[in-house]
């Protein structure tokens, strides 16, 4: 199935894009209830660094301590045609397993930690080959809203 946006769509964008900006400076810390590693993945998945994954298929397995059972695994396989979300595993061998806390992932992605931080901290655990290792933060990256200024005076 592709999604394409529609021109009413594509006229949305640029409010969408302030509302985000407005969420990432205004909410400096998300609720228990706001996270949804499904609602996460999926738009992590939506910003992979294509080009900095190697050729063929790449799969990385992500592991949350903290989910219930149902929903504490996925699988993102990545192609040079795009990214699939997977919450069952898609029977190819697995490049890197990313072991975290649903927050710390977020708060990642976010732009609230940094990725040097949270490995040196243990709070998001890369296993499998040193180079995938050290790759997996430039194929993933952070939100393309993470660099937006936080407000000072959050009330």
């Amino acid at each position: 199935v592709t999604y394409a946006l529609t021109e009413a769509g594509r006229e949305l964008e640029p409010i969408v894009d302030a509302l985000g900006q407005w969420g990432i400076r205004w909410i400096p810390e998300l609720g228990d209830d706001d996270l949804d590693p499904h609602v996460l993945l999926w738009d992590m998945h939506r910003n992979v660094n294509l080009p900095a994954v190697p050729d063929g298929r790449t799969v990385l397995r992500f592991q949350f301590s903290d989910v219930r059972a149902g929903a504490r695994e996925w699988w993102m396989l990545i192609t040079p045609d795009g990214v699939d979300l997977c919450d069952f595993d898609p029977g190819h061998p697995e490049r890197a397993r990313l072991q975290t806390d649903l927050r710390s992932l977020a708060m990642l992605w976010r732009g609230d930690l940094g990725w040097p931080e949270v490995l040196r901290s243990g709070r998001v655990e890369i296993q499998g080959p040193a180079w995938a290792r050290r790759a997996v933060p430039r194929w993933l990256g952070q939100s393309p809203l993470a660099s937006v200024p936080r407000s000072a005076a959050v009330s």
